[in-house]
């Protein structure tokens, strides 16, 4: 699959559900191979594999299915691993809790870019 040109090395199922929680299509956008959203120069949420949506947060999300988290990322601060299709909730309420998070990962990685 590719985007904007650049092959992605993710399941073309889950570029998509990237694009669908993110605010605009236009947020996602390649780095290195992966499709990413970013806010303010900073990655925000990050699609691998066929099934990991991985979400730059403060805190874990609750009330959502996680997956494992990816060994380079387990030390990592702030990363958390999220099953990109939920099957205990409806598609909309799976839709509408993944925007959510996605704009909460965008507010957190503007903060990050911002001078303290």
């Amino acid at each position: 699959m590719a985007l904007d040109g650049w092959w992605l090395n993710t399941h073309p199922d889950l570029v998509e559900q990237l694009v669908i929680v993110a605010p605009q299509p236009r947020d996602a956008v390649p780095v290195y191979g992966v499709p990413v959203i970013v806010a303010d120069g900073i990655a925000a949420v990050v699609a691998l594999g066929t099934n990991w949506l991985v979400f730059r947060l403060a805190e874990p999300p609750v009330g959502l299915r996680m997956v494992a988290p990816i060994p380079s990322l387990k030390s990592s601060d702030g990363w958390h691993s999220v099953a990109s299709w939920q099957p205990d909730l409806s598609t909309a309420e799976s839709l509408a809790r993944l925007r959510e998070l996605t704009r909460e990962a965008m507010a957190y990685a503007s903060m990050l870019a911002s001078p303290r």
